[in-house]
Order: C-alpha cells, then sequence, then structure tokens
C-alpha cells in the first residue's frame, strides 16, 4: 500500500482513537483501501499518521469489532474481504426503520424536532453545493437522531452498529443523478410527519424512502458494475 495514502492526522489528536478510524475509513469511502487491501505494519502506519502506536491499536481493534479490517496474526492487518453486503444494509434498514420512525414521533419533544430540523437545513446547502460527502454524513446523522429520539437504547445500539457500513453505502448511491436531491425530499417530508406527531406517516414515508434507497443501488449496479455497492444479490 503506498505510504502517501495514510497522512498526518496531528499532535492534537496523536493520543486519540477516532481520528485514525475516521481517516482508514475515508480511504475505504473513496476507493483508495479496497477489500483484502493490506495495511502497513503498525510501526510503519503510526509514523505515517503520526500518531502512538497505543492509539492505532485501540483504532485497529474497534475497526475489527465492526467488521470493516481484519488482523491476522503473523500477516498483518487487511480490509475485509466480505464487508457487509448494501443488500443486506437495506434489507436490515427496511426492517427496523420504519418502526423506529413511528416511535420517534410518537415520543419527540420539542427540542429533538428543532435539533433535526437544523440537520434537514444543513442539507438543503450541501445539495446546492453538490457536497455528496458533506449531505451523507447529515444524512447519516439525520437517521441516527431519528432513532435516538425513539428512546428505546436497544434500537439505537443496533442503528449505531450499521453506522459504517451505512456512511460508505451512502457516499457511492447520493453520486448517482438525482439521488441527493430525492433523499433531501424525502427528509423533509419525514420531519413533517414527526413535527405532527403522525407516526403511520413517518413510518410509510420512511419506507418509501429506504425503497428508493434500494432502486438506487440497483441502478449504480447496473451502470457500473463496481464500487462499493455493488452486489450480486441486486443482479
Amino acid at each position: 500500500m503506498a505510504s502517501s495514502l495514510f497522512k498526518s492526522i496531528s499532535a492534537a489528536s496523536s493520543t486519540l482513537a477516532e481520528p485514525i478510524i475516521e481517516t482508514i475509513l475515508d480511504l475505504i469511502r473513496n476507493g483508495s483501501l479496497q477489500e483484502g487491501d493490506k495495511l502497513p505494519p503498525q510501526n510503519i502506519l503510526a509514523g505515517q499518521l503520526r500518531v502512538s502506536r497505543t492509539s492505532l491499536r485501540e483504532a485497529l481493534k474497534e475497526l475489527s469489532y465492526r467488521g470493516i479490517v481484519t488482523c491476522v496474526h503473523g500477516r498483518g492487518t487487511f480490509v475485509s474481504e466480505r464487508l457487509v453486503s448494501t443488500a443486506d444494509i437495506i434489507e436490515a434498514r427496511a426492517m427496523l426503520e420504519p418502526g423506529v420512525a413511528a416511535l420517534a414521533a410518537t415520543r419527540a419533544d420539542a427540542r429533538s424536532y428543532e435539533e433535526l430540523a437544523s440537520l434537514v437545513d444543513k442539507m438543503e446547502s450541501r445539495v446546492d453545493a453538490r457536497d455528496f460527502k458533506g449531505f451523507s454524513i447529515l444524512d447519516l446523522e439525520f437517521h441516527i437522531k431519528i432513532n435516538d429520539m425513539s428512546a428505546n437504547r436497544a434500537l439505537s445500539f443496533m442503528m449505531r452498529a450499521l453506522r459504517d457500513v451505512m456512511l460508505v453505502q451512502q457516499l457511492y448511491i447520493q453520486k448517482l443523478p438525482g439521488a441527493i436531491e430525492r433523499a433531501y425530499k424525502y427528509h423533509r417530508k419525514i420531519l413533517l410527519t414527526i413535527k405532527n406527531h403522525d407516526a403511520q406517516a413517518a413510518s410509510e414515508i420512511m419506507r418509501e424512502h429506504l425503497t428508493d434507497v434500494a432502486d438506487a443501488a440497483k441502478q449504480s449496479v447496473t451502470e457500473s458494475g463496481a464500487g462499493g455497492v455493488t452486489d450480486e444479490s441486486f443482479q
């Protein structure tokens, strides 16, 4: 793996694992790191990132727990060859999120609604700027926020377990023609159902939104046949 991929994080972050995790995830999201790629040895990687080996080990341990990398004794650390497929992610979300949205609509208070509305407002500027990465991050925060608004800790844990693989998926799908605009419109509709405390409508529109995501994923496979959203189950 070319050493130029791994840039110094910063001295201020040298004892923190999260910036290391985000750096490696970004390389996977933009395609610089592919499934099966081997990361540099830990002493070399720590030097390239200018972080402590302790923080690097902590970051790699967390990425391994999330299923993003695989640590093989005596061989090194590799990007997992069996990252969660787009089909599996969407199927899980379709089972989970409509019910979560219904709970959020029932249980949302004024403060949490305003926080959700702020995220949607920020999304609008990202659409206008064609900022796919910025939009995708806000998109993920929107869904996580709705999950938190459901006030169910078990559901919150399950949703956060999907966090990284969802973001990788979104960054590919939302670059398709019209995808980012449709996602924004669905988020506005979901926001309105939560404002109105309409659990049934929240569930239905969330389901429509995820159907649109599935259709976009199929389109991505048809048009490119490559990248992070490719999955045989969409053929």
